[in-house]
């Protein structure tokens, strides 16, 4: 135990002593690392999280009715959502990847800002110029582009400019079909070349234009890059960068935010896909309506062979019988004809009342308020659920628009 004690207090004594003899070189550590990190924080870009809001409704209240016939147009009608299949949706590779596609986004643009002097080849230290980059890049698309590769260019003046890029293990990529043709390629170009004119070798093909952002006081002698990027890739990228969380269960409000190296790129892409989300919602809302029109025209063609079967029935009756010979069989014959003239009266009027019903709507499909079947004479408890489901979504359709939570112009 003694032992144990003293064995303690010399390595203490040590460590001390080791520390004051090296305090100096301990020091000098402790200041460096403090300089490495006073400098990257310099020259490092920025990230920004970006938030926004929507509102998933979620009802799958309507009932199908028990009628055993009806139950494939049951099935045909529900959609059979669900809050955690929708999260999972609006964060989806193929929905950002359509959102990517119609913002175009296959070209980053990238500038240094020279606040110290630095390599080109610490590429942490770009600034993504998204909107603000002083000229654009025309790519040919039926030849093959290196993707993720820094391309550098100087602007000289408003007719010229410098470029220069190369990489050891360059991908190139077909961007019309949207698939890999090579790897590992040793990709390597530079030169001087006029805006408009084609750069081109074997492995890149494109044009570089000046844009209304070229301010020479701005840009003349700056640092600038572009990329190409994979649509897929990109959209990947996107992905691992949002954050989707249920802020609210009982009402559906959803929390989406996205962390990137421009605010007004991340801004514009999470109203995009918002967007996006609800065109596809609506659009899918909208063959639902469709299908309801649909199930009351068949419907109607199915009544109206009912009918025309009866009065056939009907005729055939009367001239089969000789209805005047007896009496009794007179009076059971008149009941039977009554009978059937009867229910071919009721078939008449739901046929007229289903006609009514089918001019009604056809007029006020985008109303949200649906009169009931049964006020045009016609009870029927299958159509009364599909009307209700159909008010309810084209309510809810309206409320969307009303709340204006974004600037689609599909809404």
């Amino acid at each position: 135990m003694e032992k144990s004690s003293n064995n303690q207090n010399i390595d203490i004594k040590f460590l001390v002593n080791l520390i004051l003899r090296n305090w100096i070189y301990l020091l000098l550590t402790t200041l460096v690392f403090i300089a490495v990190a006073v400098v990257y924080l310099k020259i490092s870009s920025k990230t920004f999280r970006v938030s926004t809001k929507i509102l998933i409704n979620i009802d799958n209240s309507g009932q199908r009715s028990g009628n055993s016939d009806l139950l494939d147009v049951g099935e045909l009608m529900s959609q059979n959502k669900s809050l955690q299949n929708e999260l999972v949706y609006i964060g989806s590779t193929p929905l950002i990847k359509e959102v990517i596609d119609e913002m175009n986004l296959v070209t980053s643009y990238y500038m240094q800002e020279g606040r110290i002097p630095i390599p080109r080849e610490l590429m942490f230290t770009l600034t993504d110029i998204y909107e603000q980059s002083p000229f654009i890049v025309v790519l040919d698309e039926n030849h093959p582009q290196p993707i993720n590769t820094m391309i550098y260019i100087g602007i000289r003046d408003d007719r010229t400019f410098a470029i220069a890029g190369f990489n050891q293990e360059t991908t190139l990529f077909d961007f019309k079909n949207e698939s890999t043709i090579q790897t590992g390629v040793d990709f390597n170009i530079s030169g001087i070349y006029s805006f408009g004119a084609t750069v081109e070798n074997d492995h890149c093909s494109f044009k570089i234009l000046l844009n209304s952002n070229f301010n020479p006081e701005q840009f003349l002698g700056k640092e600038l890059f572009f990329e190409f990027n994979s649509p897929s890739s990109l959209a990947a990228k996107f992905r691992n960068s949002l954050y989707i969380q249920l802020s609210d269960r009982e009402s559906g409000m959803v929390d989406l935010s996205l962390r990137w190296s421009n605010p007004n790129l991340a801004s514009e892409l999470l109203e995009n896909l918002v967007g996006k989300y609800i065109d596809k919602d609506l659009q899918a809302k909208n063959r639902l309506a469709n299908s309801t029109i649909e199930y009351i025209d068949k419907q109607l063609s199915n009544i109206s062979g009912t009918l025309g079967r009866s009065e056939q029935q009907l005729q055939n009756f009367r001239s089969s019988y000789d209805v005047m010979s007896i009496d009794e069989k007179t009076r059971n014959l008149s009941r039977q004809i009554t009978d059937l003239e009867s229910r071919r009266d009721d078939l008449s009027s739901d046929l007229r009342s289903l006609r009514q019903i089918e001019n009604y709507f056809e007029t006020n499909k985008d109303e949200s308020n649906f009169a009931a079947p049964s006020l045009f004479g016609f009870e029927d408890e299958v159509l009364s659920t599909l009307i209700q489901e159909m008010a309810r979504l084209a309510s809810e359709k309206q409320e969307l628009i009303n709340r204006n939570q974004i600037k689609s112009p599909r809404l």
